[in-house]
């Protein structure tokens, strides 16, 4: 029971470990991606565009996994603590009630009532992110789009280079790789706790 006990604290500091490691990669390369576009003299239109449109992409990566993270945790019964430590209070006069069986079954309906209130919270949590998914990824499409007319349109100034467009786009995928890994690392965590439930 002990060895089993160890193992999964290992497996879950393991995890999180992973986790950092694989932020502090992603901070690095973006950062590095960065002071490449510098290095590529932007002016001021051209820097703004860059930062504005990094930014949309990572707020739509981000509601994306914040969306299937939290499908995942539904799947999972792994619910954010905010949900999973949600108390009512246990009338003080059921306590009183004589007859055990009627105690019982109003217990029980209290208990119900607490487990319901957390899904709908859920799924209230669900919508919502699914609302912020839904507006992060218009808000960065119309971004795109822009950019790309700008491309075909705008005065050479307003325009990146080559080498620019090819640092927005490794500095996309980045952000793409950077959300996929932190999923699987969360998926993996939930999957793990789920197990462990499963055995207790």
């Amino acid at each position: 029971m002990e060895n089993f006990v160890e193992q999964q604290g290992i497996k879950a500091h393991r995890l999180r470990i992973e986790g950092k490691l694989l932020l502090i990669k992603s901070e690095y390369k973006d950062r590095c991606l960065e002071l490449s576009f510098q290095n590529e003299n932007p002016n001021e239109h051209q820097m703004g565009k860059f930062h504005n449109l990094i930014q949309t992409k990572f707020d739509k990566e981000k509601a994306i996994c914040e969306v299937a993270l939290l499908k995942q945790r539904l799947l999972y019964r792994c619910l954010p603590e905010t949900i999973a430590n949600i108390q009512l209070p246990v009338p003080t006069s059921l306590a009183s009630i004589q007859n055990e069986k009627t105690r019982q079954r109003l217990m029980n309906r209290h208990e119900k009532i607490v487990e319901r209130t957390k899904s709908d919270m859920i799924h209230v949590y669900v919508i919502v992110a699914e609302t912020q998914m839904n507006e992060y990824t218009m808000k960065f499409d119309t971004d795109m789009a822009q950019m790309e007319q700008d491309q075909r349109t705008a005065l050479d100034d307003k325009q990146f280079n080559e080498p620019m467009l090819n640092i927005i786009k490794q500095r996309l995928q980045n952000i793409d790789e950077r959300f996929r890994c932190l999923h699987q690392l969360k998926l993996h965590f939930f999957r793990a706790n789920s197990e462990d439930q499963e055995l207790d």
